[in-house]
């Protein structure tokens, strides 16, 4: 019995659960949130910032930093590691935008 419970949440997790996803941004994603999403896929492809909101790069950095300060509450380092990476990452952006 707890065989079949776990292949069915096997299938939950990596059959249903992702087409839901692709299916309701599919229907979701219209108008200016679906260009803010395709901007995203444009900095990455250019591999420049121009296109890319400040504010955008602004909050995702807070969002690391708060993370981070979680991580260092609970002294956990699979929280600590990737965070600390965040951080740096986003304040290299924000240096960038700042200095270009």
């Amino acid at each position: 019995m707890d065989q079949v419970k776990a292949i069915i949440l096997v299938i939950i997790m990596n059959i249903i659960f992702p087409g839901v996803s692709i299916a309701l941004s599919v229907v979701v994603l219209h108008g200016e949130v679906r260009n803010s999403f395709i901007d995203n896929i444009t900095v990455i492809r250019s591999k420049t910032v121009e296109c890319m909101s400040f504010l955008l790069s602004f909050f995702l950095l807070l969002n690391a930093g708060a993370w981070f300060a979680f991580a260092m509450f609970l002294q956990d380092p699979y929280l600590i590691v990737p965070n600390v990476v965040g951080l740096a990452s986003g304040s290299a952006q924000l240096i960038i935008y700042i200095n270009v």
